[in-house]
């Protein structure tokens, strides 16, 4: 039977590197893997501190492991760099747009001329090392051509280590985001799936759009369009059960027509489907108490999490986690 998570990583302590490296001999752990664990715990114990239902015990206990909000520094940025640098030359940004160095950032600058973008998407679209960091900069932009901008994100998702999620959002597409919904919605049919996927998540869309894109060939889009809240169960089901959970999968938690009947079926699933249930509030409580024994790290922490665990085993997750 395999051990928990929690029951294998019960000799790391959260201070002290050379005696947490004799303990993960004594556990059987290389030390790459008692590493791993050693932030692992601390993501179950960062998952505790977030529970908004932990004792005011509980939470002074794992105080230390609440993660800190964003940093706001003004100035903080490095207002030399190509990127942000307000005012350059043409003729020194199509030097720039050429150095392998400096390329990735000026795709990423606010304006750039026909003649430097140009040779941006040139060279992306020859596929050179860093391709893809340069497509990940320019896809976004307002002036490209509808295939254009889909070829860059075709040779994204051909990148293995690239996360073309993410661009959904970023600042670049707030002239699309932001734009009047009559000026959104002709996007819809875009041979680009981000601009497909950026008109699926506007709010206000009309349910026949959200329903056409509901059945979208691409699952960031259709995952997009069936968070609309006029999305029948059997939709958000389907998306859950049948496929890898997007990336967006922690919001069909809130959605008014979520089908909690599935909850069991995920906990006993892959990995990303357990983690998504043992966040889920709705989750029968003694799944949530089985998930604390996971021999996942994540899915013990998103347990720790879940305001439904009852709160003897917030206190068992501290006592395993010597705390």
């Amino acid at each position: 039977m395999t051990r928990g998570f929690m029951g294998r990583v019960s000799h790391v302590e959260l201070s002290g590197t050379a005696r947490r490296r004799r303990r993960a001999d004594d556990c059987g752990m290389d030390h790459a893997d008692e590493e791993e664990a050693f932030e692992l715990l601390w993501i179950v114990l960062a998952g505790l501190a977030e529970n908004e239902s932990a004792p005011e015990d509980v939470r002074e206990r794992v105080a230390d492991f609440a993660r800190p909000g964003p940093i706001h520094q003004p100035g903080a940025a490095d207002e030399s760099a190509p990127r942000t640098e307000r005012e350059i030359p043409e003729e020194r940004l199509l030097e720039l747009a050429a150095d392998e160095d400096t390329r990735m950032d000026i795709a990423e600058r606010e304006h750039l001329s026909p003649a430097v973008l140009d040779l941006l998407v040139t060279t992306a679209l020859s596929r050179d090392w860093d391709a893809h960091l340069i497509a990940y900069g320019l896809a976004p932009r307002r002036e490209l051509s509808e295939d254009t901008r889909a070829e860059l994100l075709d040779l994204m998702d051909d990148t293995p280590g690239s996360f073309p999620t993410g661009l959904l959002r970023t600042p670049e597409l707030e002239w699309l985001r932001l734009a009047p919904l009559g000026e959104r919605l002709p996007y819809a049919a875009s041979p680009a799936w981000i601009m497909r996927a950026t008109v699926a998540s506007s709010p206000g869309l009309p349910g026949p759009v959200a329903a056409t894109l509901w059945e979208d060939r691409d699952l960031r889009v259709a995952a997009e369009a069936r968070l609309h809240p006029s999305t029948p169960r059997e939709y958000i089901a389907d998306i859950l059960l049948r496929y890898e959970l997007p990336i967006s999968a922690w919001r069909f938690a809130r959605h008014p027509s979520f089908p909690a009947e599935i909850l069991p079926r995920l906990a006993g699933s892959g990995p990303p489907h357990r983690r998504f249930a043992a966040g889920c509030r709705a989750l029968d409580p003694a799944l949530i108490i089985a998930l604390t024994e996971d021999p996942d790290g994540e899915v013990v922490a998103a347990a720790a999490r879940n305001p439904s665990l009852p709160v003897p085993y917030m206190y068992s997750l501290l006592t395993r986690a010597g705390r």
